[in-house]
């Protein structure tokens, strides 16, 4: 657990330099004058590629004869990587987010677990998994600095995060869902890497921890192209970690994976 915390830290440390280092670059070698806020509402609809990785324990959701111990959805029961739609909505210094991550697999179990309370055995016939994970965050962004050809800000937030999840074989089906909802402050940087102001670079994490009680970290980086006013292509890398520890149930999810966006502004 201790090296998990400390890969994060070291991925949202990293993340923070990328952003201020490229954007302060770029804010030096071009001439700064004021900007202008853009109040437009903007749309965008993402196709992200993730890795995923997730897991589950209770006194009611472990392996067999190991007390304690994670059910991994992809490692045990099987569950496959799946692109997935995202769809964002932009306006003045509010964003909403919404990520639809929903997936499912089939595998012969090599252990026998207990889920909810049900026993599904090793080996015979294939038992089905689904993983619906909806996340939802809306945040609010203020100003730290703007020039012509850079911004930073610093952001604050709510992240919802809700984990469907179901098991069927052998005869019988079970089901668990994990909800949760975290407060979240981060920092963003957008800055041009050309006169045209068609091409940028833009990098943001947000996050925050709750001890015991959970975390959530959602950072990613990657670069827009806007050939009109009322369009804009983006290209980039997407990091969705989550924990949700309630009692004695935990439930753990990352998705990691490059995104393409299209955007429309109105």
């Amino acid at each position: 657990m201790k090296e998990r915390e400390a890969r994060l830290k070291r991925k949202l440390l990293l993340g923070l330099l990328a952003c201020t280092c490229l954007g302060a670059a770029t804010a030096a070698a071009l001439p700064a004058s004021a900007a202008a806020a853009d109040n437009r509402l903007q749309m965008e609809v993402r196709y992200f590629i993730p890795q995923v990785d997730a897991t589950a324990k209770s006194d009611k959701i472990h392996i067999v004869n190991e007390s304690g111990s994670e059910v991994n959805f992809k490692d045990t029961l099987g569950v496959d990587n799946k692109a997935v739609p995202e769809v964002r909505a932009s306006w003045k210094d509010w964003t909403f987010d919404y990520v639809n991550l929903h997936q499912s697999g089939d595998r012969v179990l090599d252990n026998a677990i207990i889920y909810e309370g049900d026993i599904f055995p090793a080996g015979g016939e294939p038992t089905h998994t689904k993983l619906n994970v909806d996340y939802f965050a809306l945040n609010w962004k203020h100003n730290l600095h703007t020039a012509s050809n850079y911004q930073a800000y610093w952001n604050a937030g709510l992240k919802v995060i809700r984990i469907d999840t179901s098991v069927s074989g052998a005869g019988q089906s079970s089901g668990k869902t994990f909800t949760g909802g975290i407060p979240t402050v981060g920092l963003g940087v957008s800055a041009y890497l050309d006169e045209s102001k068609r091409l940028s670079l833009n990098g943001e994490v947000s996050g925050m921890t709750l001890g015991g009680r959970g975390h959530v970290l959602d950072l990613e980086m990657g670069l827009k192209y806007q050939p009109s006013r009322q369009f804009n292509l983006a290209l980039g890398y997407r990091l969705l970690d989550a924990k949700l520890d309630r009692d004695d149930e935990r439930a753990s999810y990352k998705a990691y994976g490059p995104f393409i966006g299209l955007g429309v502004n109105f």
